[in-house]
């Protein structure tokens, strides 16, 4: 079970570079990730990362009734990531889950409710914008930052209300 872990593990760590051989041994896959990552051919020497991850912060979320779920973020040159990846394992069989095998839903109504969900969340965001600052210049950017300007009318200040800061 541990070996069949370790191989998603692996996977994860290996899937952002190009140079890795998944036929090769464990530890050969990982010296060609960080060979890719950071060192350098013509000077032949090994330097802080410069086209890959120099490092990866991982917390456990779950680690309960046969599930594992661990929240991954990369550092690239120093600078976190902004994004978050995450591994949810079956500890009885060492898959991989996927969303769908996680929740009841079928995947179709699943995407549908996290869609709504995400939404929901992105226009309360913008209430909060236009609540705080009022200004639409303002709302409009940050619905843009979030690809979302059909929320943008969400979240537009009531009648009366004083643009800036309050």
């Amino acid at each position: 079970m541990a070996r069949r872990i370790n191989r998603q593990l692996r996977r994860y760590i290996t899937s952002e570079f190009s140079t890795v051989d998944s036929t090769a041994s464990p530890h050969r896959q990982l010296y060609q990730a960080a060979r890719q990552c950071c060192y350098d051919e013509e000077q032949q020497l090994w330097r802080a990362g410069v086209d890959g991850p120099t490092g990866t912060e991982y917390s456990v979320l779950l680690n309960r009734g046969g599930g594992l779920s661990i929240a991954f973020q990369n550092e690239y040159q120093g600078l976190p990531e902004p994004a978050t990846h995450h591994l949810t394992l079956d500890l009885r069989t060492g898959r991989r889950l996927s969303l769908a095998d996680l929740g009841a839903d079928p995947p179709a109504q699943l995407r549908q409710r996290l869609g709504a969900a995400v939404s929901r969340r992105l226009r309360d965001e913008l209430a909060h914008v236009a609540a705080r600052y009022g200004d639409p210049t303002v709302i409009g950017h940050v619905a843009e930052l979030y690809r979302a300007p059909q929320l943008e009318r969400h979240a537009r200040p009531g009648p009366g209300h004083r643009y800036g800061r309050e």
